[in-house]
């Protein structure tokens, strides 16, 4: 994974993510600034930067170390959406086996009471009248 840097004006540029060998292509993940103190922070992410990151991406000497810190970020950030999807995946196919485990016990439940009360099928004086 490669970072590039597009310049937007003299004091802006937007930073992408270039996955190896076509991986997810280029994904644009923020623009950084020169503030008037000569320092580097990240005004806009496409992504939410965590709160405990966004100190990380402000206040930097160079364009390339706010760069770099805002990648960290998106990869953080990345990376727990992969786990969150594949978690809600986990779980929907848990849910999915106890619905179907929950409908078969009912079903059972029903057929052993049905057989209970079908009277139809049940002579308790063996055919005599």
């Amino acid at each position: 994974m490669r970072t590039s840097y597009r310049e937007i004006s003299k004091i802006e540029y937007e930073v992408s993510v270039v996955g190896d060998d076509g991986d997810r292509g280029d994904t644009c993940i923020g623009i950084l600034r020169l503030d008037q103190h000569g320092k580097w922070k990240c005004i806009h992410s496409y992504f939410p930067v965590q709160t405990h990151l966004k100190d990380t991406v402000e206040n930097k000497d160079s364009m390339v170390e706010c760069g770099r810190s805002l990648v960290e970020a998106w990869v953080k950030y990345d990376a727990q959406q992969r786990f969150d999807e594949k978690l809600k995946q986990i779980r929907e196919t848990e849910n999915k086996t106890k619905e179907r485990f929950n409908k078969q016990q009912e079903d059972e439940q029903q057929e052993y009471w049905d057989s209970l009360w079908n009277l139809d099928m049940f002579d308790p004086f063996d055919g005599e009248p």
